[in-house]
């Protein structure tokens, strides 16, 4: 952004063209004032829940304190699943040790967690924050970045250092004496150095659903036998720890397998106390929120897959959302599918359009999964991903000032079930569009000539439509570039086309016709160094079936990351944005992204903004991202999911 450009100018043009009243979607940088809804959970939350009495309050504090990627990504096939670790028998006997009988939703008292307020809202409001960097000087956008600063901060000096301290801070959180083997694990997070003790608020969250339904101990078992004996082997993974070691029931082929569930496990698996779960084994989540079904209704699994899912969502927003906003939730919430517009957001994700696969349950089930909507109870699990050296790369050895002032992504046509009449909706390839458009715009801007240069480059043996001749094709939703925006055009002015260097790398998962259309309308550059984003100072990470794998990687580099995603995944509790990402809006075509490149690059607190990030996000990655941090958020999951699993009474 140049340097006589308000934020006011900028907000005023980007909300009068763009932005509906209703919509809560990811916070534009640009529109500050978009509206954010209430910043503490309903007195109904099953996490809040005051009205529990005081001789139950009692009662819980002083209990003793206890001494897949998709079918088409990784080649998932019924045959290539198998057991790892050798102790199949052990690890299922664990879900096959009582009958599979009814139970209803009744909650049980003894396991609803009284206190009051698991999560904290800002304790500083957002409108303050910006009051005071107006009144200084400060660029919105780098007062964000400072403000972020602080909350990471806050959130490393507000960890606990001993056993003992961690012990007393997990009882003022959660109104409860710690699960078994609470202390072994803090006793060893410590000695591999973690950063994060305490906040551990997801597993609360998600825990927390099971608990107000009840679903504990031989309920808990018999669900999962349910569950078991109705779906087939290969749609449902397993989980389990037998006197301290790990069983896997999965795919065992590729870095996304058992086997790498299994190294992930074992650093920490002689703390884990005997325990089972299933395990999902899909890109997409599994648990959509139900709603009481009948005892006697029978479990079963959905086949949405290429299939409009807004109904099977819609059924399972509950009067809560299982999603925490968290203490910085003025800079970036958390998507309340609930709350949305449904028909705006539908139009902006593929997975809310025709996920390509789909299987929602129709009961609550105990199941680990990678990422999840607010509205969906399955319980959130690192990707093994996350751990696994393939996809974390060789370490980025270019310095931030000697990196290019460009944006770089590669990646494939995942995020959809494509068609040739549908595949232009998918958040990915709106994207891959939109910056089409402003390379052509920026082309047409500097030369006379609105056209793509990576055109010429990638495609320079085949014709390419340019973007004003294939706005109607294959269900676009993306409108055509406004040359009458002054703010932005001043921007790709000052950008230039060579800042966007955004691709495909190849097209998939498309028959003939789509890919003939895909053709027609997108380039491929054909597959680059996995180490190439590393050239650049702008890295951008985008969903892809669910969640991408590749975010790890980029945060460790010395590279400033956007992040576009609708996702919560478990590591939500311990990134925050602005400070260790930037976060991107989905309706791409606000101009979000070419302004944020802008300021960043031009302006002079941007740059500072940029390079802070950029150190900031590589410190926190190489503090909390690490294997062995993987490897403790599945301990301590297990363990806080142990205590439902065999409860004591």
């Amino acid at each position: 952004m140049a340097t006589g450009t308000t934020s006011n100018d900028v907000k005023t043009n980007r909300e009068a063209k763009q932005l509906t009243a209703s919509s809560r979607l990811r916070v534009n940088a640009f529109s500050p004032s978009i509206k954010q809804g209430d910043d503490s959970f309903q007195d109904t939350d099953h996490l809040h829940r005051k009205q529990q009495t005081e001789s139950f309050r009692a009662q819980e504090m002083g209990r003793t304190a206890h001494t897949m990627p998709t079918r088409s990504e990784s080649g998932m096939s019924k045959v290539g699943w198998t057991v790892v670790g050798g102790l199949a028998v052990l690890g299922l006997f664990l879900l096959l040790s009582s009958g599979a009988n009814r139970y209803d939703y009744t909650s049980s008292p003894s396991y609803l967690s009284t206190s009051a307020s698991a999560y904290k809202t800002a304790t500083t409001s957002m409108d303050e924050v910006m009051a005071r960097c107006a009144r200084s000087g400060t660029h919105h956008i780098a007062c964000k970045v400072e403000h972020a600063a602080e909350l990471a901060s806050q959130l490393v000096s507000r960890q606990s250092r001993t056993p003992q301290q961690a012990v007393l801070a997990y009882k003022r959180r959660y109104a409860r004496a710690p699960p078994r083997r609470f202390e072994a694990w803090v006793k060893l997070a410590i000695q591999h150095n973690a950063t994060i003790i305490d906040d551990y608020d997801q597993i609360e969250v998600d825990l927390g659903a099971f608990r107000q339904a009840g679903l504990v101990g031989d309920k808990l078992k018999r669900r999962m036998l349910e569950a078991k004996l109705r779906l087939p082997g290969w749609e449902l993974g397993q989980v389990s720890v037998v006197d301290g070691q790990a069983v896997v029931l999965g795919p065992d082929a590729g870095p996304l397998s058992a086997s790498t569930l299994i190294e992930l496990l074992k650093p920490v698996q002689s703390i884990v106390p005997d325990v089972s779960v299933l395990f999902n084994w899909y890109a997409e989540p599994r648990v959509p929120h139900p709603s009481a079904q009948p005892a006697s209704q029978p479990f079963d699994s959905l086949d949405v897959s290429g299939k409009d899912p807004t109904s099977v969502l819609g059924k399972a927003c509950p009067s809560y959302h299982l999603t925490p906003k968290r203490s910085w939730d003025s800079l970036q919430p958390p998507i309340d599918y609930c709350q949305e517009d449904r028909d705006e957001l539908g139009d902006l994700h593929g997975f809310l359009q025709a996920p390509a696969n789909f299987h929602p349950v129709n009961k609550l089930v105990p199941m680990l999964s990678r990422s999840k909507l607010s509205n969906f109870a399955d319980i959130l699990a690192p990707n093994v991903c996350y751990g696994h050296p393939m996809y974390l790369g060789y370490v980025d050895k270019i310095p931030w000032e000697a990196k290019d002032d460009s944006l770089y992504w590669r990646g494939t046509t995942t995020g959809e079930a494509q068609t040739s009449a549908t595949w232009a909706r998918g958040h990915r390839h709106r994207m891959l569009r939109y910056v089409k458009q402003l390379r052509e715009a920026a082309s047409k801007l500097a030369t006379g000539v609105e056209a793509d240069p990576f055109d010429d480059i990638y495609a320079s043996n085949r014709t390419v439509a340019p973007s004003r001749q294939s706005v109607h094709v294959a269900g676009n939703t993306l409108p055509l570039f406004d040359y009458t925006d002054g703010s932005v055009v001043g921007a790709l002015k000052r950008l230039g086309s060579e800042t966007f260097n955004v691709a495909w790398n190849r097209f998939v998962l498309a028959d003939e016709p789509t890919m003939a259309s895909l053709m027609a309308n997108q380039v491929t550059t054909d597959n680059e160094d996995r180490n190439e984003p590393y050239k650049h100072k702008f890295a951008l990470d985008l969903d892809g079936q669910s969640m991408s794998c590749r975010f790890y990687q980029l945060l460790a580099s010395s590279s400033l990351v956007f992040k576009q995603t609708i996702w919560s995944e478990y590591h939500d509790d311990r990134l925050i944005p602005w400070i260790h990402y930037v976060p991107l809006d989905l309706r791409v075509q606000n101009n979000e992204l070419p302004m944020l490149l802008d300021f960043f690059i031009h302006h002079p607190q941007g740059q500072k903004a940029a390079s802070k990030i950029a150190s900031a996000s590589r410190e926190w990655a190489a503090a909390t991202l690490r294997p062995i941090d993987v490897s403790l958020y599945y301990a301590r999951l297990l363990i806080e999911f142990a205590e439902l699993y065999n409860p004591v009474y």
